[in-house]
């Protein structure tokens, strides 16, 4: 339908670092046709950069429920949230987060062992109180989040429960027209008077 937003690279990005990918190259291709996914990409190489140290280690072990939603990728089943937790050198921690759905979702998230009494996303700083390990936030739509921890202490495998209220009807995929095109039209080319622009400068469907 049309090429991606700045916030959705960041998005499908964070979804292959949760997924189990180490590093990111990309290769250089005309699609990247906006200020606004040049600006992601930026902010996404300097952001791995300074993460490589817990990406390229031993994550620890982790076991994280979703509510609603289970994570059974074979089966093509993730929940409207997806996390991952790693660990720095140092023993600090960072949990990765990604919603993947259009509109906002809160979280309420529990992590056994949690010691901290402030939440701080590693990029965007300071974001509110910490309860015995507890801590509510909100994402916005295709919104990530790099939540840093000084102190788990866990007794083998970290705990972790995630709760996701979402906060709108848009789900996880944006309505299109089929390959068909608008059945039933005297012009059935989607979009053919260019007027409709996810991606300003960018028509739908060309």
């Amino acid at each position: 339908k049309r090429i991606i937003s700045g916030a959705e690279q960041i998005c499908q990005t964070y979804l292959a670092l949760i997924h189990g990918t180490r590093g990111i190259i990309y290769f250089t291709h005309d699609w990247v046709a906006t200020v606004e996914q040049w600006e992601a990409l930026q902010t996404l190489a300097a952001r791995i950069k300074v993460m490589t140290p817990a990406l390229v280690g031993l994550d620890p072990e982790q076991a994280i429920t979703y509510t609603p939603g289970v994570w059974a990728p074979l089966r093509d089943e993730l929940p409207d949230v997806q996390c991952r937790l790693m660990r720095f050198p140092d023993g600090r921690y960072v949990l990765l987060a990604a919603n993947v759905r259009i509109s906002p979702v809160a979280l309420d998230i529990k992590v056994d062992g949690l010691q901290d009494d402030r939440l701080r996303d590693l990029f965007d700083g300071e974001l509110g109180a910490i309860n015995a390990g507890a801590f509510t936030d909100t994402l916005p739509g295709r919104g990530v989040r790099s939540y840093v921890f000084d102190k788990i202490d866990a007794d083998g495998v970290v705990r972790i429960e995630t709760q996701i209220k979402t906060l709108g009807d848009a789900g996880t995929i944006e309505p299109s027209y089929s390959n068909e095109g608008r059945v039933g039209m005297k012009n059935i080319l989607p979009n053919p008077s260019f007027e409709d622009e996810t991606i300003p400068g960018w028509p739908d469907y060309y």
